[in-house]
């Protein structure tokens, strides 16, 4: 009976007040990871390969974004797929968070959907991946992407593949009202290895 008044309550609190804080990196270097893993371009036929490590659901997902004309990259390590990252370009809409939709432009690539495969983790597959993603669009504008400020692997993955922190943007709910602010990255952001 306590613990299911605690989890009310915490229910309570979030509808009343939620705070959330994206990091916005931008590609800014290139340092060359390397991994295990061979990376592939996401199609209609291996999509499906994403399944020995997400459900049925997420194959759906990933057919859409190929429709909608995104990139997937897939990471496969001894013949299984182990990893997938997406890429979102031109001058549209992306839902940044369920409060937070961003306008990108024609020369940005917004990177998103990035999942590695829990028994994958630790080997450096995200960083190469990223990598990866960043030479297929070097010289063709901005290549970023968002992580939850409270995702130390994802964060120290991005900064090992030569990304920096932009900005940053909370994002508060305060009795069903939604609130933005964004946030400059200081310099010394800028230059952290």
């Amino acid at each position: 009976m306590i613990n299911n008044c605690k989890f009310i309550l915490k229910k309570i609190i979030r509808v009343i007040y939620s705070k959330k804080v994206l990091l916005v990196y931008d590609h800014d270097c290139f340092l060359n990871q390397l991994s295990s893993a061979t990376i592939v371009k996401a199609n209609d036929s291996n999509i499906h390969d994403t399944l020995s490590f997400q459900n049925e659901k997420y194959a759906r997902v990933f057919s859409d974004f190929l429709k909608n004309g995104d990139t997937g990259y897939l990471a496969y390590e001894k013949g299984e797929c182990i990893h997938r990252s997406w890429v979102r370009s031109g001058k549209q809409l992306v839902n940044l968070n369920w409060a937070f939709k961003l306008q990108i432009e024609n020369n940005e690539h917004y990177i998103h959907y990035c999942e590695t495969a829990v028994k994958a983790r630790g080997k450096n597959i995200y960083p190469h991946v990223l990598d990866h993603i960043a030479k297929d669009y070097k010289n063709k504008g901005r290549v970023f992407l968002t992580v939850n400020k409270n995702n130390n692997a994802s964060i120290k993955g991005v900064e090992k593949a030569g990304f920096i922190e932009k900005e940053r943007i909370i994002l508060l709910l305060v009795l069903g009202f939604k609130i933005r602010k964004i946030k400059r990255s200081r310099d010394h952001h800028n230059t952290k290895r």
